[in-house]
């Protein structure tokens, strides 16, 4: 169970760096 609270964390801070955030606008995703 605690596995999938780091993934999801690991996740959310992708999600939340500058990188990830670029990634997100592109439109091939």
């Amino acid at each position: 169970m605690a596995a999938r609270a780091i993934l999801i964390q690991a996740c959310l801070l992708v999600l939340f760096t500058p990188e990830g955030v670029r990634a997100a606008d592109r439109p091939g995703i």
